[in-house]
């Protein structure tokens, strides 16, 4: 984790995002996906940073109204004006994937299709980054992309496929 750390350290945007998202006061509220991933798989590379197709905000709230996340949206692609970013409360989240309720961010990101996908990060009260993520992270730092079997292996395939990610950094490798 302290790897991680050190790398969102070192990129000034994503800290910028990590400021702007604890300002958010959501619940059990991170960043996370390609956020984390490519950061890492760019450093892992040597490359620059690569774009990111969008900012993943994932938070868990019972009592959250689904529609505050236009606003939030709105907001940070006016900070961010050269971003996307999809925000989306982990509780209501469970039954249009055809899982379990799920329980936290934590456990909702433990259905994510990808290990190395499912990390996230954030700022905690005294402004420090915590990272976390339901897997061990050794596979991230191989270059691996592993397969998370509580989704379909399909979906799983269709994912390397589309995004590409083979071919953006090399030195990956898919493990089944």
């Amino acid at each position: 984790m302290e790897r991680i750390v050190q790398y969102i350290q070192q990129d000034s945007f994503r800290m910028e995002v990590l400021k702007a998202i604890s300002t958010l006061n959501l619940n059990d509220c991170w960043v996370g996906a390609g956020f984390i991933r490519n950061l890492i798989w760019d450093e892992l590379h040597s490359f620059q940073r690569s774009g990111l197709n969008d900012i993943d905000i994932v938070y868990f709230d019972r009592n959250k109204n689904p529609f505050i996340e236009s606003k939030i949206k709105e907001d940070l692609e006016t900070r961010f004006p050269k971003n996307t970013f999809e925000i989306k409360n982990q509780f209501y989240m469970s039954e249009p994937n055809g899982d379990p309720e799920y329980k936290s961010t934590m456990d909702a990101i433990s259905y994510w299709p990808e290990k190395e996908t499912a990390i996230i990060a954030r700022l905690n009260t005294s402004g420090t980054i915590e990272v976390c993520s339901p897997f061990e992270l050794e596979s991230i730092f191989d270059l691996h992309i592993t397969w998370n079997t509580k989704r379909e292996q399909a979906i799983f395939q269709s994912r390397i496929q589309k995004k590409n990610w083979l071919q953006k950094w090399p030195l990956l490798s898919v493990k089944i």
